[in-house]
């Protein structure tokens, strides 16, 4: 029996982005691969340093999504929690992010506050020092410090509207 390209993939743990471009050969030629990743939850979210290290997941993810992106092999998702990056990432949306890529001034990033093994979607900004800026007013900009570490920078969204 042959399957179509879009067929659920199985992967076992340790997992990297997987390729689901279609196999066949008269299949046109894709600028941006299509990729699986798995979307982590928040039990998993202390996790996330050692997860970008070493792309092997604590626990089988329980949700995969596929999406067309170019990014590196330990990429994941994560669904924003929270209105801290309201409008432009309201609650519900999954973001897809690369560990493999270095933020810039403008970036979008999932950081760790170690003190409080809590995982947190900001702006990465650049102002002399660096800081880590919510889009919602509401929020408080907090000072990249030794408690802070970067995890991933956010190379997409998906937003679902069902």
């Amino acid at each position: 029996k042959e399957t179509g390209w879009m067929d659920k993939q199985h992967v076992a743990v340790p997992y990297q982005a997987e390729s689901a471009l279609r196999p066949d050969a008269s299949a046109p030629a894709m600028d941006t691969p299509i990729v699986r990743l798995p979307i982590l939850w928040s039990v998993q979210a202390k996790d996330i340093p050692s997860i970008g290290r070493t792309g092997r997941l604590p626990l089988p993810p329980q949700e995969w999504v596929t999406v067309a992106a170019r990014v590196g092999r330990r990429a994941y998702a994560l669904r924003v929690q929270g209105d801290s990056m309201e409008p432009k990432f309201p609650e519900g949306v999954i973001i897809i992010v690369d560990p493999d890529v270095e933020p810039v001034h403008g970036s979008f990033v999932i950081a760790l506050i170690t003190d409080t093994d809590q995982i947190t979607f900001k702006q990465f900004v650049i102002d002399g020092r660096a800081y880590l800026k919510p889009i919602n007013p509401r929020y408080p900009i907090m000072e990249i410090d030794s408690r802070v570490t970067i995890c991933g920078v956010v190379k997409q969204m998906i937003m679902s509207f069902d």
